[in-house]
């Protein structure tokens, strides 16, 4: 290999890398915001954007794998290749719904403590909109009281027969206490999210 093809491929290994690192970026990220995206966009769109950038990381990772085989790098090709595997296998496997979540209860303490305060003096009713800063958790902007959980809904599917949200229980609920999530669908308590604040699917 001469001189000036090996430079030229080495420019083009650091490019391909680069573009590998913020594929997978991406691919994180629209993950991590899959629920409000969900929302947001129809559903074929939703789902070209999510196949689109597993695509493009997927391609630019085995570019670059390639890239180090014409250059006789074998064994960095193949440690390349299988973080390529660890890294979709973890973001394909992670819980982001409720990685975002915990994230928002996070974010929003002060205020869904305040909300929560209402709930357990008795003081909301059984359908209201949330305050300003908290209409974006929702699919619509609004809270709903279920006896005694405070629902707030983050996702439903496209027909309304399946959906997840954040949940407030003043006790700690029972494994088997059901939310309603959807028209005709109920959720569980999977996670707790903090300060009496649980994940719901």
């Amino acid at each position: 290999m001469g001189d000036d093809e090996d430079a030229f491929l080495a420019k083009r290994l650091e490019g391909m890398l680069t573009n590998a690192g913020v594929a997978w970026l991406t691919v994180s990220i629209l993950s991590y915001l899959g629920f409000p995206l969900a929302d947001l966009l129809p559903l074929p769109l939703d789902m070209a954007v999510s196949f689109g950038s597993w695509l493009w990381a997927l391609w630019s990772s085995m570019m670059a794998v390639s890239l180090l085989i014409r250059r006789g790098r074998d064994v960095l090709a193949t440690l390349c290749a299988i973080l390529v595997v660890l890294v979709g296998a973890r973001v394909f496997t992670a819980e982001w719904g409720t990685t975002y979540a915990a994230h928002q209860v996070r974010l929003h303490q002060n205020e869904l403590a305040e909300l929560a305060a209402e709930h357990r003096a008795g003081r909301l009713p059984e359908e209201f909109e949330l305050p300003r800063q908290l209409r974006y958790l929702t699919i619509d902007g609004k809270a709903q009281r279920q006896d005694e959980a405070l629902y707030l809904p983050v996702w439903q599917n496209w027909r309304a027969e399946d959906g997840a949200g954040i949940a407030y229980f003043s006790t700690p609920p029972r494994p088997d206490e059901m939310v309603g999530t959807a028209a005709g669908d109920g959720g569980l308590p999977v996670r707790h999210l903090g300060d009496g604040w649980w994940w719901v699917e």
